[in-house]
C-alpha cells in the first residue's frame, strides 16, 4: 500500500473562512498550530528531528507491510527531513479592501476573516525536486487603519485524524514572514517553491496552504494532492 502524507503549507490567518470570527470567539487551536507551539524554540531542535524521522519511519514501514511503530522508532534514531526547503514567495495583490468586501460579502461586524480559495501544484514530482506552488488567499479585518499582518508556513504531514505529534513530520515558514496587509484587507496570488525531501517515501501526498494570525485567532488550511515518485 502506498504511503500517504501531507505537505502542509501553513499560512497562519484563516482559510476556508466561511464563518467569521468575532473578538469574543475562542476557536479551537488548529493541529498545525499545536505542532508549531510544541516545536517553536531552539531547545527543541533535537525533538524536531526525532519526531520528523519517526513519522517518516512509520510511513516507510507501513508501505512495506511492516510494523509502523517499529519503523517510527528506527526513523527517530536516524533523524528528520533534510533538504526540506521553502523558497521566497512572490506575492501579487489582486484585490483591495473594497473589492474583497464585495467578493466575500464582508461586514465589519463579522470581525476578522481570511480564506484560501485555491491551491495548485504539479500533479507529480520526484524526490529532491523543487515544486512550484500557487495559492490565492484573502485577509480582512474590521479596522482599515490597523497594521495587520499574515504569517505563512509549510510543513509535511500524514493526512487523517491524528494527534499533531504523530501527524506532522516538520514545519517551516514561508518567507517573507510576516506579510504586511495594507488597509487591513486584500487578496493575493502567491507563488513559491517547496523542495521535496530526497528521503521522502514515494506515494500520494498533499500540499496544504494555511494563512493565519495568532493575535486574531485565525488559522485554517487547504490542500492539493501530489504524487511523489522515486
Amino acid at each position: 500500500m502506498k504511503p500517504y502524507i501531507a505537505i502542509v503549507l501553513v499560512m497562519l490567518l484563516s482559510i476556508n473562512a466561511v464563518q467569521p470570527l468575532h473578538a469574543d470567539d475562542t476557536p479551537p487551536v488548529h493541529p498545525m498550530k499545536q505542532w508549531l507551539n510544541q516545536h517553536s524554540n531552539s531547545k527543541k531542535k533535537v525533538a524536531w528531528g526525532a519526531i520528523s524521522g519517526g513519522v517518516l519511519g512509520a510511513i516507510a514501514a507501513r508501505s512495506r507491510g511492516e510494523d509502523p511503530l517499529k519503523g517510527a522508532l528506527a526513523g527517530a534514531a536516524i533523524g528528520g527531513l533534510a533538504g526540506f526547503l521553502i523558497g521566497r514567495s512572490e506575492d501579487r495583490r489582486i484585490a483591495d479592501r473594497a473589492a474583497v468586501m464585495r467578493s466575500v460579502n464582508y461586514d465589519p461586524s463579522q470581525g476578522y476573516r481570511a480564506g484560501v480559495m485555491q491551491v495548485a501544484c504539479p500533479g507529480s514530482a520526484r524526490q529532491g525536486e523543487q515544486v512550484k506552488v500557487r495559492a490565492t488567499f484573502f485577509v480582512i479585518g474590521p479596522d482599515q487603519s490597523e497594521k495587520l499582518t499574515v504569517s505563512r508556513f509549510a510543513g509535511i504531514a500524514i493526512p487523517g485524524n491524528l494527534p499533531p505529534e504523530q501527524k506532522y513530520a516538520g514545519v517551516k515558514s514561508v518567507p517573507p514572514d510576516p506579510l504586511p496587509v495594507a488597509e487591513a484587507a486584500g487578496m493575493w496570488n502567491s507563488t513559491f517553491t517547496v523542495e521535496i525531501p530526497p528521503q521522502l517515501p514515494p506515494g500520494t501526498y498533499e500540499i496544504e496552504i494555511m494563512v493565519g494570525n495568532d493575535a486574531r485567532h485565525l488559522a485554517e488550511s487547504r490542500a492539493v494532492t501530489i504524487a511523489i515518485v522515486a
